[in-house]
């Protein structure tokens, strides 16, 4: 993979290893020549799958992408709005 999982990840003041829930805006690019994780600010990051965005395959790379930029299980990564949109919410518990 191209992307690196970060070593403490922070979104409002919230850490990935306190177990809390988080959410932050993902601005998706599909059908891109490589897999890849851009951290924009505290709250916004982009994302880049080799995935079209027909029947939910691009929405299911992002989560497992997400899952496994953040070490977590699939279940904890969802798409808390924007599922048929290129900008999503996503929420990591």
């Amino acid at each position: 993979m191209i992307y690196q999982r970060p070593l403490n990840f922070l979104i409002t003041g919230k850490s990935i290893s306190n177990h809390r829930m988080i959410r932050f805006i993902v601005k998706v690019t599909t059908c891109a020549h490589k897999i890849s994780v851009e951290k924009l600010d505290d709250t916004h990051l982009s994302i880049h799958v080799t995935d079209a965005p027909e029947k939910g395959k691009a929405n299911k790379a992002v989560l497992r992408i997400l899952a496994d930029y953040f070490d977590v299980t699939l279940d904890k990564v969802t798409i808390t709005a924007g599922y048929t949109s290129k900008n999503k919410i996503i929420t990591v518990a």
